[in-house]
């Protein structure tokens, strides 16, 4: 005999997402991205390690000092075009500590090395386990190269950075683009009437 769902309980259920649910699956779209870009990247270096196994990777671009200690920083000793070989990494410096102008954009490619040392790993800066920190102590063993990211780049960890990333994205959309700007600009005119 078979199984018959009740309609009841098929009726289509309303599904509600939260700001921080969206805002981490944009994050993760993001990464994924960013990730496939550096591993594209990474299989044509030829640094004199194995470029798939031995290296952790991680994502890098240039920021005003004003703006770096927000980002963990690297210092870089050889560089290639945008490869650069890291000899150290500090977690959000403080101002007029950091090392270089390199922040770091939280994308990575690990390796079995960086996620021993996370285990092992203090807390750091905010008290809290910093990734950073365990991929600096793999630094001497296995390697550490950052890949300077040069797209667009918004930081999804502030409203601003969050609200210019989905306008930015709608605006390129050819069915959102017409809407969104309407949107702005009657947003805009409401804005400037009451100042």
């Amino acid at each position: 005999m078979g199984t018959r769902l009740r309609p009841d309980l098929a009726a289509r259920q309303e599904v509600n997402f939260s700001a921080e649910a969206i805002v981490s699956l944009i994050a993760t779209l993001v990464s994924l991205v960013v990730f496939l870009l550096m591993l594209e990247e990474s299989l044509a270096l030829t640094t004199g390690r194995d470029p798939v196994t031995n290296d952790v990777r991680s994502a890098v671009r240039r920021f005003p000092r004003s703006e770096i200690g927000r980002y963990g920083v690297v210092v870089t000793r050889a560089s290639k075009g945008r490869t650069h070989e890291v000899t150290d990494m500090v977690e959000k410096p403080e101002p007029g500590t950091e090392p270089s102008d390199l922040a770091i954009l939280g994308r990575y490619i690990l390796t079995p090395a960086a996620f021993g040392e996370l285990d092992r790993a203090e807390p750091g800066a905010g008290k809290e386990i910093q990734l950073t920190d365990a991929i600096r102590d793999t630094i001497d063993s296995s390697g550490v190269s950052a890949l300077e990211y040069t797209g667009d780049h918004y930081d999804l960890g502030t409203v601003p950075g969050f609200l210019k990333a989905n306008l930015a994205l709608g605006l390129r959309h050819p069915e959102m683009r017409e809407e969104l700007l309407s949107l702005v600009r009657e947003l805009a005119g409401e804005r400037a009437l009451k100042e």
